[in-house]
């Protein structure tokens, strides 16, 4: 079964989550970048990020479908395909955790993408809300 690039960054993801135990709320994986909303973890959410990234970068090399792979002989790194660092919120409560689901689900379609639904995604219960 061929996968997209799209689909190999979500299996890397919810790997990554079932493994780690990281409750991820909303996931939209766009063509430029990726918006989530995760619970709070034990570790640092910078080291979150990176572990994501490296998980989703294991499926697209998996899948022969990591963007860089013309630019890496057999058996070398390639090129990272994501940008440094990320933009990170911290969210004060249920209203605000609400806001960025919301946002996150209805970003696919702002870019002309149909709805995404990953099975990684948790939403209740969420130990973040009251």
């Amino acid at each position: 079964m061929a996968f997209t690039a799209r689909e190999c960054i979500a299996a890397g993801f919810g790997r990554f989550a079932d493994k780690n135990g990281l409750n991820i709320l909303a996931c939209a994986i766009l063509r430029e970048h990726v918006h989530l909303v995760i619970e709070r973890h034990h570790y640092a959410v910078e080291q979150v990020i990176v572990l994501l990234k490296g998980a989703a970068t294991t499926e697209l090399v998996r899948g022969k479908l990591h963007p860089h792979v013309k630019f890496g002989a057999e058996g070398e790194r390639l090129p990272t395909c994501w940008a440094r660092g990320e933009w990170k919120v911290f969210l004060d409560g249920r209203v605000d955790v609400d806001r960025a689901i919301r946002y996150a689900d209805t970003n696919p379609q702002k870019e002309g993408l149909p709805a995404q639904q990953w099975t990684f995604v948790k939403r209740a219960p969420l130990s973040s809300r009251g």
